[in-house]
This record gives structure tokens, C-alpha cells and sequence, in this order.
């Protein structure tokens, strides 16, 4: 067996790389990151195969605050192009080619040319439908969502109809994908793994404290407005909420009004940082209106914390609602609130929802038991 992988930047596509690695199938890994990043991925050099010249500057003006609607089109249009050539020029002869979303339309329909499989692999639910939750919840903060341009919605469309499997991390996504006609046979659940050995409890927690812990993108996608209104519905006398992340820019204006008691923002953490952050927290809470899984959940779950987590961040696909933690309808503060106050109230409660929160994501196996369900995947789809 002979596997391709063809990615943006980073994502869980390394994990998945290193996977194939283990069963020795890996033949290529395309990537737009340049090589020094990737030097501790566990990824053979060469077969990692590089073009960092465009995409890098668009992500370092982007962190950077240098944002323009038509010039960052443009932009990505010329990563995508010469993303596109590049593999086109170097796909490797391969039996499955698997392309996360949106990298995977030229160097997919080559393999299928010369007899090999194509997966989508949709880190997400299906665009359309995420564009049209994205409109409507930029809509009820009286702003206008940016949805995917025509292009690069089209080419993400042609991607689904003509790859032969897709491949999403939650039940959310699937049904997102069923929803706009895609035939259920052709879309594949594997859920998401996490980095047992990295992620694991580092000190104990305060039980007289109530300390909630989010990590991610600081945005509207996220919740954010509806895990702040949650928080500060929470009565408890040493409460305090944490944001690890970075701050896109549509959301300043609605935190410089919103009620921040008891908030800290922390910014971008390093990976090597987030146990300790992880494991000083009393729940984590996340409130995502639309994304495929969210793996920060797993290291929660790792770090041995209860989760309180929206039907939309594949949260259903990780814990058990009121055994691990608490899984709540998207846009619902008070619901949200509820939960928080009930782990806030007892001490006892959220302590064992902890240890089963561990003992659970223990139990799913980490990467390797992703992996595993890539390898019997591409089995199937290649006999």
C-alpha cells in the first residue's frame, strides 16, 4: 500500500503522516510549511515535499493584523495555483492520495487517472452549510459574514463530488454533508485522536477555586459572545474564566464592549505550555457554533477536566452527556450557564466527571486508534 498526503500548512495531516508511517505506507506528505518547521514531525525528510515560497507570507500578514477581503483572495488564489502545479508536477505513483480539503483536486483526479483512490479529507462540516451557520450568526451581531467566494467554494464542491471517500471527525459533520445531498455511503466518520503522552495532568486543582479554561481561535465561529455570557451568568466567589488564542480581528469590537469580569486572555499558548494550563482549570467550555471536532477537547479530556461543549464541536463523539461533562445546544447561554453553575455547585461531581473524562479519552486509543481506522479505509476502498 502506498499512501500520499497532500495538506495546508500543518492541521492533524502530520498525525495521520506519521500514522502511515507506522504501518510503512507513507510515500509522500505535500506540504505549503517550509522545512524547518517540520523538522520534529517524526516525517522521513524526503518524503516530505515542500512549497513554502507563497503561503507563509499570507499566514505571517495575517497574524500580523494586514488583512484586505480582494488583495487576500487574490492571494490565496495565486497559493492555491501554485499549490495545484506543484503537486501536479510531483504526485507520486500511489494507490490511495489523501487530500485535506481544498488540496486535493488536481493531485486526486492524477491517482484516480492511474487507477488509485481519492479521499477528501473534511477537517469540517460541508462549506456550504458552514457558510450559510456563519451568515446567520455574524447576522445576529448586526454584521456581515464574508462567506467562501464563488471559486473556491466551487472547487471545494467539485472536490466532494468526485473524490471517493470523504472523510469527516464527528457525527455534526456527516449529517452536514447528508444534509446537502452528498450520499451517506460516501462519507466516512474517523474521530479525531490526541497526543497521550504530551497531554496529561501536570498539578492538582484548586477545589475552592472555579476555574473554567477555553483554547482556540478567539472568534465569532467559536462561541465566544455566548461562552462569555455563560460565564459571567456563573455565581461563585473565586471564578475566573482563561482564553488561550489569538484574537481575529471581526470580533474586537464586541469585546471591548462586553462584560469581561473575571476574563484573562492569555494569547497564542506554546503547545509544550497547555497541560499546565489545562490541568489548573476546573472545567473546559467550549461553545463553537460550527467545526468538524475540536481536538482541544481530547487534551482536556487528557488532562483529566470535565467538558462543557455544544452539540457543534463533535463533542457527542467524544463524551457521554452528564458523565465526562455536559454537551448543550449552540447559541444557548443559559443552558451552557446551567452546566457551569451545576460543576461550579459540587466539587465531587466535577472531580469524578474528570477522572471518567480521562479514563474515557485513555480508552479511544490516541492517534494510534485513528490511524488504525484510516488503515482499514484505504484497505477496503483499494480491494
Amino acid at each position: 500500500m502506498r499512501v500520499t498526503i497532500s495538506t495546508w500548512g500543518r492541521f492533524h495531516s502530520f498525525h495521520l503522516a506519521r500514522q502511515m508511517q507506522r504501518f510503512g505506507w507513507l510515500e509522500a506528505v505535500f506540504t505549503t510549511l517550509p522545512r524547518f518547521i517540520l523538522r520534529n514531525e517524526g516525517i522521513p525528510p524526503e518524503k516530505l515535499i515542500v512549497n513554502p515560497w507563497l503561503h507563509p507570507f499570507v499566514l505571517a500578514k495575517w497574524r500580523a493584523g494586514l488583512t484586505n477581503p480582494r488583495i487576500d483572495r487574490f492571494l490565496l488564489r495565486l497559493v492555491d495555483r501554485s499549490q495545484q502545479r506543484f503537486i501536479a508536477r510531483r504526485v507520486p505513483p500511489c494507490d490511495v492520495f489523501i487530500a485535506l480539503s481544498g488540496s486535493g483536486l488536481v493531485g486526486g483526479r492524477i491517482v484516480q487517472e492511474h487507477g488509485g483512490k481519492w479521499i477528501c479529507d473534511r477537517s469540517s462540516c460541508h462549506q456550504a452549510y458552514a457558510d450559510q451557520l456563519m451568515v446567520e450568526e455574524f447576522a445576529r451581531f448586526g454584521l456581515e459574514y464574508r462567506q467562501t467566494d464563488a471559486w473556491t467554494l466551487n472547487k471545494e464542491l467539485h472536490e466532494y463530488q468526485e473524490a471517493n471517500i470523504i472523510v469527516v471527525p464527528s457525527e455534526f459533520a456527516r449529517r452536514s454533508f447528508t444534509s446537502q445531498g452528498i450520499d451517506p455511503a460516501r462519507v466516512v466518520k474517523i474521530c479525531f485522536g490526541c497526543d497521550l503522552n504530551t497531554f496529561r495532568r501536570t498539578r492538582e486543582v484548586d477545589p475552592a477555586a472555579f476555574t473554567v479554561f477555553y483554547c482556540g481561535q478567539v472568534s465569532f465561529r467559536k462561541g465566544i459572545p455566548y461562552l462569555l455570557d455563560a460565564f459571567q451568568r456563573v455565581r461563585h466567589p473565586r471564578k475566573k474564566l482563561i482564553i488561550a488564542g489569538a484574537v481575529l480581528s471581526e470580533i474586537k469590537a464586541f469585546l471591548a464592549k462586553a462584560d469581561l469580569t473575571d476574563v484573562e486572555f492569555v494569547g497564542v499558548v506554546d503547545r509544550s505550555r497547555l497541560s499546565d494550563f489545562y490541568s489548573r482549570a476546573n472545567v473546559f467550555a467550549i461553545a463553537s457554533v460550527e467545526e468538524g471536532m475540536a481536538i482541544v477537547q481530547t487534551e482536556a479530556m487528557a488532562c483529566g477536566i470535565p467538558l462543557v461543549a455544544t452539540e457543534n464541536s463533535g463533542a457527542a463523539d467524544l463524551i457521554r452527556d452528564g458523565v465526562e461533562g455536559y454537551i448543550v445546544p449552540i447559541r444557548a447561554p443559559d443552558v451552557m450557564a446551567e452546566r457551569l453553575q451545576t460543576l461550579a455547585d459540587a466539587c465531587d461531581l466535577r472531580a469524578a466527571m474528570g477522572i471518567a473524562a480521562s479514563e474515557k479519552i485513555q480508552s479511544l486509543g490516541g492517534w494510534n486508534h485513528y490511524g488504525d481506522q484510516y488503515r482499514n479505509l484505504c484497505l477496503a476502498l483499494t480491494s
